[in-house]
């Protein structure tokens, strides 16, 4: 430590002062960006795929579409008719309600393992039973468990793609910083060079896509790291914004077990939480599992499904009182940021404009990637080139030439500083092919 220091002393004041902060961003920023720009690419590319997943599923045919006509049968007989057709050992968990004509009903059962799970998809009219499969079949759930957790069971691939995260996090702050033009020039940090190629084409590209992006781009990755870290993430927002820890009230809660009491059925679970939802209707049940545990059934505006926060309501299976009710309308602003969180990383929350917003900020991940590395690639050539033996610059001029050349009227323009340092750049790349 004291030779450091003593190193340090010796050093011209001046020479620490050239060790700038921004000189050492752009080397974080880009050796960030050429480990991991695979992974960014695969992230940007799934997630914009999710977006419209459910409009693809549809339109490739892989999930089935209710065809019959009539009226819709109730939730308990939906329920039965599911349970009916489950293969034994499954235990049915969860009843979801078709949000728009031509949806199915769908009910979810647990087995011994996350494989062995299955999903019933039902006619909601004539109660068929349309389809049966995996909770993890169907190239959509690839693309999302890819997105998700690459490809890994269990928690380690869920905190690789938060970490994933943190480092993207990190580098669109500091690409920002890299970007903000320091010459006052916003009309040429935010646009692209009309005529430009080569690396001025790739950095404009960069930059301009950076800048039109950022707060998307900021959103989905927050969001996208509530949903991998949420403990976290969720105690940090309450610190800051206070509220409850919603989703351990949903999961945690529990209710007295009396003897000989048999449990309400799910009609009346219904019916009972139905005042607390005015002007929405049934979506969702998730069915009781144990004895202690309560009903727990959601609610939503006609056509929305589960996309946005429902109304959810908790009821004692036994006594059939009200146990808790979480609606949107009542939450705190911490409690409303962490449920309306998922809903926009997903592009849900804000109709079409902003679905298409959220696959474009997706894609320009993979656009990130390839403008980052032709810069890199091409400074890395050049620098290359620039070794090579070659004739002296100096070798073919005539000494005087400059000053003859500014009398005669045929001075080089002054250049701008931007203007410079892409002329610098353009030289050392293009410089070296004859």
């Amino acid at each position: 430590m004291i030779r450091l220091r003593q190193m340090l002393s010796r050093m011209p004041r001046p020479l620490l002062h050239k060790i700038p902060l921004r000189k050492l961003v752009n080397w974080l920023h880009l050796w960030l960006g050429v480990a991991l720009c695979l992974p960014f690419m695969l992230q940007g590319l799934t997630g914009s795929i999710l977006v419209y997943g459910d409009q693809l599923d549809r339109l490739f045919g892989t999930v089935p579409q209710a065809r019959t006509i009539g009226d819709m049968q109730s939730p308990a007989t939906i329920l039965a008719a599911g349970q009916k057709a489950l293969p034994s050992g499954l235990s049915a968990n969860r009843l979801t309600m078709p949000a728009v004509p031509g949806d199915t009903a769908i009910l979810r059962a647990n087995g011994k393992s996350r494989a062995e799970a299955q999903q019933v998809y039902l006619d909601p009219v004539s109660l068929q039973v349309l389809a049966m499969r995996g909770t993890q079949d169907g190239w959509l759930r690839f693309v999302h468990n890819l997105h998700a957790n690459l490809l890994l069971e269990g928690r380690p691939g869920r905190v690789i793609i938060g970490w994933l995260g943190t480092v993207l996090l990190t580098m669109t702050v500091s690409g920002f910083y890299l970007w903000w033009p320091r010459n006052g020039k916003w009309r040429q940090a935010i646009t692209i060079k009309r005529g430009a190629k080569g690396y001025r084409l790739q950095r404009d590209l960069h930059g301009m896509a950076g800048f039109w992006t950022l707060p998307l781009l900021l959103l989905m990755t927050v969001s996208g790291l509530s949903m991998c870290f949420p403990q976290t993430i969720g105690d940090g927002i309450r610190t800051i914004l206070p509220g409850r820890d919603l989703r351990e009230a949903v999961t945690t809660t529990k209710v007295a077990v009396p003897p000989g009491m048999p449990r309400i059925p799910l009609e009346r679970a219904i019916a009972l939480a139905q005042p607390a939802a005015p002007g929405r209707s049934f979506a969702v049940a998730y069915l009781p599992l144990k004895p202690e545990q309560p009903w727990r059934v959601a609610f939503a505006r006609p056509g929305e499904g589960t996309d946005l926060p429902p109304v959810t309501v908790l009821v004692d299976p036994y006594r059939g009182n009200l146990i808790e009710v979480q609606d949107p309308a009542t939450y705190t602003a911490g409690e409303g940021l962490l449920v309306w969180l998922r809903p926009l990383h997903y592009g849900l929350a804000a109709g079409p404009l902003y679905q298409a917003l959220i696959c474009l900020t997706g894609l320009s991940l993979p656009l990130f990637a390839v403008t980052g590395l032709t810069m890199w690639w091409l400074k890395r050539r050049a620098k290359q080139r620039s070794r090579q033996p070659g004739p002296s610059r100096n070798s073919t001029t005539t000494p005087g030439a400059p000053r003859a050349a500014a009398r005669r009227g045929n001075a080089a323009p002054v250049l701008s500083r931007r203007d410079q340092s892409d002329q610098a750049e353009e030289g050392a790349i293009h410089g070296h092919r004859h």
